[in-house]
């Protein structure tokens, strides 16, 4: 059984600031909106959380907890767990780029985990979604064979709009 994304107008544009949003204020969004383009296998721990896990120092502060406030995925509520070591039960892995040791972490994560990072070798170390900031703009870059080798089921709406698709 796979979870069914739901999609929202809000869950489609960033916060809007007056000086435009932060860069991780718009990576707290594309954490959130991959959630809703991206199906897992049926949990067995049906009812418990639907946690996105942030690796080491945590870049986000508390943009990316308010960005997944009253959100629900599959009828579970989204929550942002901190962690200092992997493995952890998560269902998506963020590794900020400062985060030492990415291939064995990645060459680690269960097939069911989505994993988004954003240094530069966090693709061609396994990694699915890396996060680019590209004239002051953030995109992302999906590795597909990380993604064929999951059991995770992605759009294709995904794909369109990622600046690279690597095969």
């Amino acid at each position: 059984m796979w979870l069914t994304p739901v999609v929202t107008a809000q869950h489609l544009r960033p916060p809007q600031q007056s000086e435009g949003p932060a860069e991780y204020d718009v990576k707290a969004v594309f954490l959130l909106n991959f959630t809703r383009f991206v199906s897992w296998p049926a949990p067995e721990r049906a009812g418990s959380p639907f946690a996105i896990c942030v690796l080491g120092d945590d870049p986000f502060g508390d943009v990316l907890d308010r960005t997944v406030a009253g959100e629900t995925i599959g009828g579970r509520r989204l929550i942002v767990k901190r962690i200092r070591k992997w493995p952890e039960s998560c269902e998506m892995l963020f590794v900020p780029a400062a985060q030492p040791s990415q291939a064995s972490i990645l060459a680690q994560a269960p097939r069911d985990v989505l994993t988004v990072g954003e240094s530069p070798d966090f693709l061609a170390d396994g990694g699915m979604i890396r996060f680019v900031v590209e004239n002051r703009r953030v995109r992302f870059d999906i590795n597909r064979n990380a993604v064929d080798r999951s059991s995770l089921m992605m759009s294709s709406r995904l794909f369109e709009v990622a600046r690279t698709v690597l095969r």
